[in-house]
């Protein structure tokens, strides 16, 4: 299915999944599934990947949860939706971020609460060509950029915020990033994708620690 399911935890490892009786898939309701592209009566198009956020800054129950991701139709973009409990959506018809905003645009990204600044920073993908790279996608990479909003409706074009650096293997790749506000500075968690297709660490992910002073330039912390 390309549909969000809804499901509850305690404690974030033992999870229920309720039986909403809302989306139909292979001839019943009787599954878990929510929509989340919905326009009034409409379903104008289908999940395909995204955050669900619990939004702390909205003052209106009605959007106290928040989508933000990516679907394919009815053009390729990064779309939002509104939901007072998160099984109930409103959604809007056209994206927030399409290839006129980013022409790399792919299809992983993330969502953070910046409330240091009273503000939404998603963070998406770019695939580009790094001449001296290699792996699954040959000299095409995956890099992380971030876009900034603060109405959740009206986003800045995205800019690149972290790629693979002559350090790295040729191989390695920055698959994807969640980031959170942290002591006056942000941190973050980056996917570091070995993309090449052979050896021990072939298409494996390691988790880097990375930080920030301003959510737009990132670096990585440690020495890696």
């Amino acid at each position: 299915s390309g549909w969000m399911a809804y499901a509850t935890s305690d404690d974030c490892i033992y999870w229920d999944k309720p039986n909403l009786g809302i989306r139909e898939s292979d001839g019943s309701k009787d599954n878990n599934l929510v929509e989340l592209a919905r326009v009034g009566d409409e379903v104008v198009n289908y999940r395909w990947d995204g955050n669900v956020i619990d939004d702390p800054l909205e003052a209106d129950p009605a959007r106290r949860y928040k989508y933000f991701g990516v679907c394919p139709r009815p053009v390729f973009g990064i779309y939002v939706a509104f939901s007072p409990d998160g099984i109930r959506w409103e959604g809007r018809p056209q994206p927030v971020l399409d290839s006129s905003n980013e022409p790399a645009l792919a299809d992983k990204n993330s969502l953070m609460v910046d409330t240091a600044r009273g503000r939404y920073v998603g963070i998406t993908k770019r695939e580009m060509v790094n001449p001296f790279g290699r792996g699954d996608y040959g000299m095409i990479h995956r890099c992380q950029c971030v876009t900034f909003s603060d109405d959740f409706e009206a986003w800045t074009d995205p800019l690149l915020a972290l790629r693979p650096d002559d350090r790295d293997p040729p191989e390695m790749q920055v698959y994807g990033m969640m980031g959170f506000n942290y002591e006056g500075m942000y941190l973050g968690l980056a996917d570091m994708f070995w993309s090449g297709e052979a050896g021990p660490r072939e298409r494996t992910i390691d988790i880097q620690l990375v930080c920030s002073r301003d959510a737009e330039t990132w670096w990585r912390a440690g020495d890696r």
